[in-house]
């Protein structure tokens, strides 16, 4: 008995009641069972028709006589769709088991999941961590945003990472520490671990303490780090007048100033020497490393005039004046010169 002959018996029992002995509910069940075995026929003929590697999605679709005659149908959901393939996996970072490892400057990005890429130095150095070899001692120095830090660094075979002994400089430092804790990520982590590099991505360096990570750093300059050049730059005051000539020349440290053919200069103001990068910081974020030519607006003025026009004469002692001195213009644009 099919569904249309269930449903017209159903309504012929309810309007004219017939003297028989049908049983209304038992034609219903048989109705239900007829069809509970056709979805399971047609089921079991469609999982037959698999092809490997294709994923067939069936919704079947059943009718139901509701008590007024009216056909309710439902449909069962399609079947899952087969998981997509995983994307390649991120680069792992890998153990570090060998000092040389480590060799090379490291700018700190981020120190206990803080951003701190921006942060400087009073020098004007981005935070950065060092690791170098030299006289036989490995060794490692880190800034506190004033004062720098340093001793010796070990690592084991298995991995484990240590640092031996905490020197430093005692510089007073008026506007506080910019970021002690750059410092304290060295020297309280047991493991490194290095990822990458990646294409343009440089290789990152992850110092870590019982599975919690104390700082991250990005890699500058993997070349054996030796003692910093130390060297200021002589700035002008901003807002002075400009010379209308121009100098060009290369640039060189004399003494502990940064000069223009070893001669004393005074650069636009917001320069200053990164020891770190090894480089002349312009205010437009240009890097001018010695022995580069370069050019800019401004002329030359005698000792005691060029003098009047520093932002600082505190640095002027150490620099070896003469009667000729090189003054950028205070908004001067340096650009290198190439031949």
């Amino acid at each position: 008995m099919n569904d249309t002959e269930v449903r017209r018996l159903f309504e012929t029992a309810v309007s004219s009641p017939a003297a028989d002995t049908t049983d209304i509910d038992e034609a219903l069940r048989e109705g239900a069972r007829r069809r509970r075995r056709k979805h399971r026929t047609a089921a079991t003929a469609l999982s037959t028709l698999g092809v490997a590697g294709v994923v067939v999605a069936v919704a079947f679709t059943s009718a139901r006589p509701g008590l007024d005659g009216s056909v309710t149908t439902t449909q069962s959901p399609p079947a899952s769709a087969a998981p997509t393939a995983p994307s390649p996996a991120a680069p792992t970072a890998e153990l570090v088991t060998n000092r040389e490892q480590l060799i090379g400057t490291w700018l700190t990005v981020e120190l206990s999941g803080r951003d701190v890429s921006n942060v400087r130095e009073a020098s004007g150095d981005p935070l950065n961590l060092r690791f170098g070899h030299s006289s036989g001692a490995w060794h490692w120095s880190a800034s506190d945003g004033c004062n720098s830090h340093f001793g010796n660094y070990v690592v084991g075979a298995a991995g484990s990472f240590s640092t031996e002994g905490d020197g430093g400089t005692l510089v007073a430092c008026g506007g506080g520490l910019a970021e002690p804790a750059n410092v304290g990520a060295v020297t309280s982590a047991d493991e490194a671990r290095i990822r990458g590099p990646v294409g343009a991505t440089p290789a990152r360096l992850i110092l870590s303490r019982k599975g919690t990570v104390t700082g991250v750093y990005d890699l500058y300059d993997q070349a054996n780090p030796g003692p910093l050049t130390a060297a200021s730059a002589l700035t002008s005051r901003p807002g002075r007048p400009a010379m209308d000539a121009g100098i060009t020349g290369v640039v060189s440290i004399t003494g502990r100033c940064v000069t223009i053919d070893g001669a004393p200069t005074i650069w636009p103001n917001g320069s200053s020497w990164s020891g770190v990068l090894d480089a002349l910081l312009l205010p437009d974020g240009t890097r001018v490393r010695k022995g580069q030519t370069i050019s800019g607006g401004g002329g030359y003025l005698s000792e005691s005039a060029a003098k009047s026009l520093l932002a600082d004469p505190s640095g002027s002692p150490s620099c070896g004046w003469t009667d000729r001195v090189w003054v950028f213009n205070s908004a001067a644009v340096i650009t290198p010169v190439t031949h």
